[in-house]
């Protein structure tokens, strides 16, 4: 049976209608669709990503009920806030609900968060062209991708763009210090030579954190939240030792 896969980008309500707010918004919604696309982050197939702005809650329970997919990211970018340690985000002008709530979307899931967490107030192109990506097919590709994440764990993850009690930044021109962060490390090291073809959600989290430190200093802080070995699924894989492996006939391990 074919390995099924769904990506469902969310662009959440924002209060604040200033046009660089908006096209912050707009950047990291595009940037993170074209991540997926590309080989670094598992050959994604257009039909496969789900772009929807300001949705309800019924909406995003129909797609629920309707899907049967093997794997499921959601990514969320816009107006989130914290309340008795508790995670929300504004869907649209109506519906703020708990995380909690969010219907899922396969028995494998990562739940993306661009947002902020701390207490309620008022409410690009990035990507450099490394040749090395066209190399591999996008069969082999999304192969290598669908038996990482049939070998981690069912359950979902949560990635937030800060820690519980912080807010997420952005910036005019690029977009969310986040998902800028977690897609130029991704991107980087999926060029760099390493004895692992597989970035986990796990890593590229603390990739992002790191760069954000050492950028912004500690006022945001990424942060996951798995169970049940979830953690080790992939978020990107290794472009350069997967021709590495290829070039010189060796079983690729994972």
């Amino acid at each position: 049976m074919k390995f099924k896969r769904v990506a469902l980008v969310i662009k959440g309500y924002e209060a604040n209608e200033r046009a660089s707010i908006l096209q912050e918004m707009h950047f990291d919604i595009s940037s993170f669709r074209i991540f997926l696309q590309s080989a670094a982050g598992g050959g994604w197939q257009a039909d496969e990503i789900i772009t929807m702005a300001n949705p309800s809650l019924a909406e995003l329970q129909n797609y629920s009920g309707t899907m049967q997919s093997d794997y499921a990211i959601f990514y969320f970018s816009g107006h989130g806030m914290g309340e008795n340690s508790n995670t929300y985000i504004q869907l649209n002008r109506e519906c703020i609900i708990d995380i909690k709530n969010l219907p899922t979307f396969a028995l494998k899931q990562l739940n993306i968060f661009d947002s902020c967490r701390s207490r309620p107030i008022l409410l690009n192109e990035m990507f450099l062209h490394y040749p090395e990506m066209s190399v591999l097919s996008n069969v082999v590709i999304r192969e290598i991708y669908d038996r990482m994440v049939q070998r981690a764990n069912p359950g979902t993850s949560y990635m937030f763009s800060c820690s519980y009690g912080e807010t997420s930044i952005s910036d005019n021109f690029t977009g969310s210090y986040f998902t800028n962060s977690l897609i130029a490390e991704a991107i980087t090291w999926s060029v760099t030579l390493s004895d692992s073809v597989k970035l986990s959600i796990t890593e590229a989290c603390q990739l992002s954190l790191k760069k954000i430190r050492l950028c912004y200093g500690d006022m945001q802080k990424p942060e996951l939240l798995s169970k049940s070995g979830s953690e080790t699924l992939p978020f990107a894989l290794n472009i350069r030792s997967l021709i590495q492996q290829r070039v010189n006939g060796t079983v690729i391990r994972f």
